[in-house]
C-alpha cells in the first residue's frame, strides 16, 4: 500500500534543508551557496558570506487557486460537491548566529570559525471548506505550521542539528458526493547527533464536528533513533532554504534525501530545474523601497524519488539574478523563493481541490555593522 504525504506537509513544514552525519551509500551533497551571491552596487555581484548578525526576512501571501498551475482543480468537482476557501501569510527569517544556544545540544563538532544558521518559519491561514450536499459537515479552521530549525554554514554542507515543528492544520475527505474535515495536530522534534538521529513527536486526529482536543493531554510522546542510510541528508524544515543553494542547468535533476517526523528514515527527493523564464509583474519590497517590473525565475520541481511512496510534485519559483531600475540595483540577488505552489488534496478520493500559491511580497535585510 502507498502512502500519501500531504501536500501542505511536505512542502510547507517546509521550507528548507540540511546534511547530517554518517554513512557511506551516497557522496557528501553539493551546494553553491547562491543565496549568499548579491550585491548592493550598480557593478556586479560580490561573492559574499554573510556572518554573524545577518538577519533576512521573506514575507509572503498565500491565496488559493482553483484553475491555474499543475494543480487545477478537479474537472469533475463543482461548487455544488464543496467550496474551497483558503487564505493567509507565510514569512521565513534566517537569522546567523556566532554559536548555538545552550538548550540546543549535539555531539557533532563544528569548526570554530563557522557560525550556525537559525531558520524559523511561520504559516497561518484561515481555512474554510463547505459541502452543500452534507452542510452539517462544513468546517472552517485557523490552520498554523510553524518551524524552528538550526543548522551550520555553507563549509559544513548546511549541516542540521536540531528542529522542531508544531502544527495544526485541516484535512478534506470527500467521496460520493460528500464529504467531511479532520484537524490533526502534531509537534516534533529532530536531534542530530554525529551517528544517529532522534525523532520525539506526537500527533491526533480528530473530526472537526467532534469536541476539540488539546495535544498534551491526548497525546503521548514517542521517541524513536535512526542510523543514518546515506552519508548527508537535509532536515524538511529547511528544503526551501536548500532549494535556493542548488545550482542546476536547466531540465537537470539532483537527488535531495530528507529526513522529516512523517517518515523517519530519509526519503529522497528528486529536484529538477524544469525551465527558466521571465515574468513582468513582479511587486516586491526591499527594505522600504518598492520594486515593480521583470523578474526572471528558476522554476525548480520536486517530488518524492520512490516507487513506494505516491506524492504531488512541489513547485518553487527561485529569483534567477538581481532586479535592476536601470543600472541600479532595486532586489540584490539572494536566490530569494518569489513563488511556492503546493497542491489541495482530498482523501479518500485524492480528488485535486486547486492549489495553495505563496508570493514573495517583502524582504528585510540586516547586514552586521
Amino acid at each position: 500500500m502507498k502512502r500519501k504525504i500531504t501536500g501542505m506537509m511536505l512542502a510547507v513544514v517546509f521550507l528548507a534543508l540540511l546534511l547530517g552525519g554518517c554513512g557511506n551509500s551516497k557522496s557528501t551533497l553539493s551546494f553553491n551557496n547562491a543565496f549568499s551571491l548579491y550585491s548592493t552596487d550598480t557593478v556586479g555581484y560580490k561573492d559574499k558570506n554573510p556572518s554573524a548578525g545577518y538577519k533576512e526576512t521573506l514575507s509572503y501571501d498565500v491565496i488559493y487557486n482553483a484553475d491555474d498551475y499543475a494543480f487545477k482543480k478537479d474537472s469533475s468537482l463543482s461548487d455544488g460537491d464543496i467550496t474551497v476557501s483558503v487564505a493567509g501569510t507565510y514569512a521565513s527569517t534566517l537569522e546567523i548566529l556566532s554559536v548555538l544556544p545552550a538548550s540546543v545540544t549535539t555531539d557533532i563538532e563544528r569548526p570554530a570559525d563557522a557560525g550556525v544558521y537559525r531558520l524559523t518559519t511561520e504559516l497561518r491561514l484561515n481555512a474554510n471548506y463547505t459541502f452543500p450536499v452534507s452542510p452539517e459537515n462544513n468546517c472552517e479552521n485557523e490552520d498554523y505550521i510553524v518551524t524552528e530549525t538550526y543548522f551550520f554554514p555553507f563549509s559544513e554542507s548546511f549541516l542540521p542539528v536540531w528542529s522542531k515543528t508544531t502544527s495544526e492544520y485541516t484535512n478534506v475527505t470527500f467521496g460520493n458526493g460528500t464529504g467531511y474535515c479532520t484537524i490533526v495536530k502534531s509537534e516534533a522534534e529532530i536531534i542530530y547527533n554525529s551517528s544517529e538521529y532522534t525523532i520525539n513527536s506526537r500527533s491526533l486526529e480528530y473530526r472537526s464536528t467532534d469536541e476539540e482536543k488539546d495535544l498534551g493531554e491526548s497525546a503521548e510522546t514517542v521517541s524513536k533513533n535512526y542510523e543514518y542510510t546515506v552519508k548527508t541528508v537535509i532536515d524538511n524544515t529547511q528544503l526551501i532554504f536548500a532549494l535556493r543553494n542548488i545550482n542546476l542547468a536547466t531540465e537537470s535533476t539532483y537527488v535531495l534525501p530528507v529526513v522529516s517526523s512523517s517518515y523517519g528514515q530519509s526519503t529522497d527527493l528528486l529536484v529538477k530545474n524544469n525551465q527558466e523564464y521571465t515574468i513582468n509583474d513582479a511587486n516586491i519590497s526591499y527594505n522600504g523601497s518598492q520594486y515593480a517590473g521583470p523578474i526572471t525565475l528558476k522554476e525548480m520541481i520536486y517530488s518524492i524519488n520512490s516507487t513506494n511512496t505516491s506524492g504531488s510534485a512541489q513547485y518553487v519559483y527561485i529569483q534567477k539574478e538581481a532586479l535592476k531600475n536601470g543600472d541600479a540595483v532595486a532586489v540584490p540577488w539572494i536566490s530569494a523563493p518569489y513563488r511556492i505552489v503546493t497542491p489541495l488534496t482530498a482523501y479518500g478520493s485524492f480528488y485535486r481541490l486547486g492549489s495553495l500559491v505563496f508570493t514573495l511580497g517583502k524582504i528585510e535585510i540586516t547586514e552586521p555593522a
